[in-house]
């Protein structure tokens, strides 16, 4: 859980910093992670909600650009960054957004604690170069795409090329193809694994997400997919994380932000 939200001191596990890996224009997002007790995400998100309704009255408070609540307990929260030195900066803001919630703010993180198993931080980038858009462009969480599946696939650092390869590789194949499935690819840039690749995906519901991957499958049939396909079990395996979920766009503050435009 961000500092802005529990104030729990974040330990990295096993910190390592790549090089970038696409463009420099290529955003960074800082994601927290919180890993709630069974059936707790609907008193986690109350408490969000008693959180920013007391402390949006502050001038630059600190809320999350994304947040999204999985089927397996999970809260994610991201928010795009700059730089690693934006995260002092939004951990001062959200030092900030506790003084100003006064002698709520302990009683708050205590319900918290009571609800979450874990928490910790790590920074992920796009890589704008590997991600593909049916639509060509950029895709982003939005209120008609709720429903997100993450995939997490590790690897080891001597195969980092390689798995540039494969990503590539399944972009020109997309293309090519005119695959309907867009997904992002971030990379790990800090935190836990070093090596560790992300495929996000959007649909309007769980529905919408298997009619896409059911034509998905049927555009991209064919030996070329066949023998990359068998190229991924080698390097990458099976993937270490499958995650479904939806968006929270009333704690989402970029959705927010879109709509008083």
């Amino acid at each position: 859980m961000k500092n802005y939200l529990c104030g729990l001191i974040l330990i990295f596990a096993t910190p390592f910093l790549l090089q970038s890996q696409g463009d420099v224009g290529d955003p960074l997002y800082l994601i927290t992670m919180v890993q709630l007790e069974d059936g707790a995400a609907d008193a986690y998100i109350d408490l969000m909600q008693t959180y920013m309704e007391n402390v949006r009255a502050r001038d630059g408070h600190n809320f999350p650009d994304f947040t999204y609540a999985t089927d397996d307990n999970v809260i994610y929260h991201s928010e795009q960054i700059s730089s690693m030195a934006d995260i002092d900066v939004l951990n001062a803001s959200s030092d900030k957004d506790r003084e100003f919630m006064g002698d709520k703010w302990p009683d708050l993180m205590n319900q918290w604690l009571s609800i979450a198993d874990n928490t910790y931080d790590f920074v992920i980038e796009a890589n704008l170069d590997l991600s593909y858009s049916a639509t060509g462009e950029h895709a982003l969480s939005t209120e008609e795409a709720l429903y997100q599946r993450w995939i997490f696939f590790d690897f080891d650092m001597e195969d980092y090329g390689t798995v540039m390869e494969l990503a590539a590789q399944m972009k020109q194949m997309q293309t090519e193809k005119g695959a309907t499935m867009s997904n992002n690819v971030y990379f790990n840039v800090f935190g836990a694994p070093a090596g560790q690749i992300i495929i996000h995906q959007f649909a309007k519901d769980a529905a919408d997400m298997e009619r896409r991957q059911e034509l998905n499958r049927e555009l991209m049939a064919g030996d070329e997919v066949e023998a990359w396909d068998e190229k991924v079990q080698q390097i990458l395996g099976d993937p270490s994380a499958v995650r479904t979920g939806r968006l929270l766009p009333a704690y989402s503050e970029a959705i927010q932000a879109s709509k008083e435009k």
